[in-house]
């Protein structure tokens, strides 16, 4: 997946699949590159888009990638796969979306309304994901997506068909990866809590009378506790498997979109979500897909181990810091020096942290004895210096955090590595429309770290530029 991506990213990234008219003004091609990333949803009546038949969260994923400027995907699936482009006209603000917005999207995809994770008879019948994916085709080998974005089990827990509910999950997941290239991610969402007392829905959960004593004796205080009990338990469970398997080397995630739905303000009949809550999981996934596709969802530690060599020296220490965040804390760096034997050698020790990443070299030529200490530094800074001796050195490995995921430094919006009045300007120019911001730039300028870049964010650049002043 990486290689693709960085094809994608070197071949520019504006070689358009979706078309938005909207405030930015970007003007887009309707056509896929053939080095499109492909992304294929999958999952329900949620995916399907169960409201208006205006296909759900995929026009706002496709219109936030877009202002996210990323163009170059190319939605894949067997539903609406007779058209890549179709059109939605926004009627009412939604999400900071303005009303009358047009969004040109590609519906594509492979979301069933009604469906389950795999077909039961009881306690009502229900047609399965996985057989529709799996049984006659193989929908992911035919459509090879990229990136497959699954989001099931809404109908098992309306049909209080939890019992063995992990094991059909787990199995539709590993039938999904034997199917995938290698190098194509899956991502595995939580599904959103329910709202039993809609009475839109209240003959929907019919099957709780057999399993839930409250649900006819105490409907208030089943409905009070059905995501505690239900839906989310299923969506730990979720995110426990998407761990185990993360764990033995797949490349998934887990994608919470039960946190951007709203029980009260973002759904529809109690179940599907209202546009509101549509538009939230869009961006959402659009979010997340950009971080993947920056490669910035992965972490864990890095191990950085340096060599020891016997020298007659002549020392030079070098210490350059390259500052990834907003602050610098001081790191220290030992270099201890004993030795016998005349060579000349380079010892290179790099060491990565949450805040910087710092690269010690010690170049050793001809000389009789010395001691190298501690050299600490708290900015970007060299030193250098000549002594003489035979050692042996010896550096410890450090372990640290992948600072790969974190968000750049707010405030510096056209990345120069300060925050001045440019910066202001490219901020203003971006609220009158007058300029466009890519993911990282976008990050940068959202100063108040609401996920929204606004006149907020302005006014707070401002009272930072003042502070300077």
């Amino acid at each position: 997946m990486k290689h693709r991506i960085l094809s994608m990213i070197t071949a520019g990234c504006f070689a358009i699949t979706c078309t938005v008219t909207a405030v930015c003004g970007m003007q887009m091609k309707t056509s896929a590159s053939d080095d499109a990333l492909k992304i294929m949803a999958v999952g329900d009546s949620i995916t399907h888009g169960y409201i208006n038949n205006d296909n759900g969260y995929r026009k706002y994923l496709c219109y936030y990638l877009q202002q996210a400027s990323f163009t170059n995907y190319d939605m894949v699936g067997l539903q609406n796969s007779s058209t890549d482009s179709a059109t939605y006209t926004v009627t009412e603000e939604t999400n900071e979306i303005p009303a009358n917005t047009v969004i040109t999207y590609d519906p594509a995809h492979e979301g069933y309304s009604g469906y389950s994770i795999q077909s039961y008879a009881s306690p009502q019948n229900r047609s399965g994901i996985y057989e529709t994916l799996f049984e006659g085709r193989d929908a992911v080998k035919d459509y090879d997506p990229d990136v497959i974005l699954l989001q099931i089990g809404t109908n098992d827990i309306l049909d209080a068909n939890s019992a063995g509910i992990q094991d059909r999950l787990d199995t539709l997941i590993e039938r999904i990866e034997d199917s995938l290239s290698t190098d194509a991610a899956l991502f595995v969402a939580s599904i959103p809590d329910i709202d039993p007392s809609n009475s839109a829905i209240e003959g929907w959960l019919w099957a709780y009378g057999s399993v839930d004593a409250n649900y006819y004796s105490d409907f208030d205080t089943f409905a009070a506790e059905f995501n505690e009990n239900y839906v989310h338990p299923y969506n730990e469970l979720i995110k426990e498997l998407v761990e185990e398997k993360q764990a033995e080397g797949d490349n998934i995630y887990f994608a919470d979109i039960n946190s951007v739905v709203d029980v009260d303000t973002g759904l529809y009949d109690g179940v599907h979500p209202n546009e509101y809550g549509y538009a939230c999981m869009g961006e959402y996934w659009a979010s997340l897909l950009m971080q993947y596709i920056n490669e910035e969802l992965s972490t864990g530690t890095t191990t950085t181990t340096t060599t020891t060599t016997t020298t007659d020296v002549t020392t030079t220490t070098e210490v350059s810091t390259s500052l990834t965040e907003s602050t610098t804390s001081t790191q220290e760096t030992t270099t201890e020096i004993t030795s016998t034997e005349e060579t000349s050698t380079t010892t290179v020790t790099e060491t990565i942290t949450e805040d910087s990443i710092q690269t010690v070299s010690v170049t050793t030529a001809e000389t009789t004895e010395t001691t190298l200490t501690e050299t600490e530094t708290n900015a970007p800074k060299e030193t250098d210096s000549t002594t003489s001796t035979t050692t042996t050195t010896e550096t410890t490995s450090t372990e640290t955090t992948d600072s790969s995921a974190q968000i750049p430094y707010v405030g510096d919006i056209n990345s120069d590595g300060e925050t001045n009045l440019a910066d202001l300007i490219f901020l203003q120019e971006y609220l009158l429309s007058n300029r466009t911001f890519t993911y990282d730039t976008y990050l940068r300028a959202d100063l108040s770290q609401d996920s929204q870049v606004n006149g907020i964010d302005l006014s707070l650049l401002r009272q930072v530029l003042f502070a300077q002043n």
